[in-house]
């Protein structure tokens, strides 16, 4: 049969299974944050991939695998329909130190689910679930993700006066997992191991993939003359945004001017700064929407400085051209402000091929040497001008990447849709959002009164024992008329 890139047999159109007993997606402890790791990278991969959990089907667990996008590909053992004869068919199988592990049950309804479903390979997690394997090597491919060894892990274990849960020698281990056509390795030591002492099965180094979150926060840092330009933004681009995970935060004098967005979702305003390494030294992406002025736009370059990828109108690019596309991303109607940043939201790749480029740039253009030299060279006498050396790295290629993500971008407005309806049909969501649309009701009701004749009366009114204050704790409290 033909052989893909590591050598795996391809069975057309069958599905990848993994199997597991671990509830990998509560990810509180290392190994299941490995398997969590390892289902979400082939979880985006181009196959049919499935995961099938042997636990049970908690509900409690639901939103966090839903939150993760894993419903689609996880199946749950439980759900299969076992009859009587199918219990019988099963012959107990597995490597004598481990049969205390062996589940009748399991293992039948393991055999009914395969009969059920076109698998062509099979990854189990952890060796303890060696028998759901062990009679099907010969029908499919069969890989096992080891985690440890754990004859090594048992002999450190002895040694400190502790006792392994599985009690294995070095050499039943490794007569099991040579019967499996590939054994994942998740250290080198190991891996080294493993490739001495196997013969037939094919020995791949996996290790723990660790990838910092995807980073949704946005950072703004202005003084008072441009608060027209992030009120557009807050009112026309941030809609798209808010629930999303993304946030807005705003620093600088502008916030004197935006204390009607404190309540907006996502948005936080934090005022001066005394350093701007508090601002930028939040990571994640900066933006520019300022839509006029003159003259090289200060905070641009500060944000390429501190190497934020940065989205920007063409003003609030002047200056800076060269960097466009490389270093930063050009965004002037609403339209292209929401494209740039779904984007980057989705895309790490884009996100730190942006951030290098920025610091490369703001390394060449932009360091006292290279931007003083010449005012220097005049005040101290010097009649030739200081050379400065160039940044030794080259600009990462983004042309291709920033194509290839324009593909996907209806893609990425269906994934920001998804996380808006899951955001707001949160419970404490759907309950602040009726208070808070109460209140700009109420709000709106006082705003008429304050144009009509009613409040002449009400005037009048006061004026009663007992009724005016009656009137007035009713505005005040119920109506919270009082702003």
């Amino acid at each position: 049969m033909p052989l893909n890139e590591i050598g795996i047999k391809k069975s057309g159109e069958d599905a990848t299974l993994l199997v597991t007993d671990i509830p990998f997606w509560k990810a509180d402890l290392g190994n299941r944050q490995r398997i969590l790791s390892l289902v979400k990278y082939l979880h985006q991969q181009s196959i049919t991939f499935m995961v099938l959990y042997l636990g049970r089907n908690d509900y409690r667990d639901s939103e966090a695998i839903e939150e993760l996008e894993l419903s689609s590909c996880l199946h749950y053992l439980d759900d299969t329909v076992l009859s009587h004869e199918g219990m019988k068919s099963v012959a107990p199988k597995t490597a004598k130190a481990l049969s205390e592990f062996y589940d009748h049950d399991a293992k039948a309804r393991f055999d009914v689910f395969l009969s059920e479903h076109a698998i062509g390979k099979i990854l189990v997690e952890y060796i303890h679930l060696d028998y759901l394997v062990s009679n099907l090597h010969q029908q499919y491919v069969t890989i096992i993700d080891t985690h440890d060894l754990m004859s090594r892990r048992a002999r450190h274990y002895e040694l400190c006066g502790e006792t392994h849960h599985i009690i294995i020698s070095e050499a039943e281990e490794m007569a099991l997992l040579d019967q499996y056509d590939y054994v994942i390795a998740i250290q080198q030591n190991e891996y080294d191991s493993m490739k001495s002492c196997l013969k037939n099965a094919k020995v791949i180094m996996v290790p723990h993939a660790v990838e910092p979150e995807d980073s949704a926060e946005l950072v703004f840092v202005s003084g008072t003359a441009q608060w027209k330009s992030i009120v557009w933004f807050i009112e026309e681009v941030w809609p798209r945004f808010a629930g999303t995970g993304m946030v807005l935060h705003i620093y600088g004098n502008v916030c004197k001017y935006l204390k009607k967005y404190v309540r907006v979702d996502g948005v936080f305003l934090h005022g001066t700064v005394t350093s701007l390494d508090t601002a930028y030294g939040r990571g994640g992406i900066a933006i520019n929407p300022v839509q006029f002025g003159g003259g090289l736009k200060i905070k641009s370059v500060e944000a390429l400085a501190y190497g934020l990828p940065l989205v920007a109108t063409s003003e609030g690019v002047n200056g800076l051209e060269k960097a466009v596309g490389k270093a930063c991303l050009l965004a002037n109607t609403r339209e292209e402000w929401i494209e740039a940043l779904s984007m980057l939201l989705f895309s790490r790749q884009l996100r730190t091929a942006l951030s290098y480029n920025g610091l490369c740039y703001a390394h060449r253009h932009f360091m006292g040497t290279t931007c003083y030299s010449e005012i220097g060279a005049v005040l101290c006498g010097r009649e030739e001008v200081q050379q400065v050396l160039e940044c030794p790295g080259q600009f990462v290629e983004t042309e291709g990447l920033s194509r290839f993500l324009h593909t996907r971008l209806p893609e990425f407005m269906q994934r920001l849709q998804a996380l808006q309806e899951r955001y707001i049909s949160r419970p404490e969501v759907a309950e602040r959002c009726h208070v808070e649309y109460i209140g700009e009701r109420s709000f709106e009701l006082f705003k008429r009164y304050q144009d009509s004749r009613l409040r002449m009366w009400m005037q009048g009114l006061k004026k009663v024992p007992l009724l005016g204050n009656a009137l007035l704790y009713f505005k005040r409290k119920v109506l919270k008329w009082d702003m």
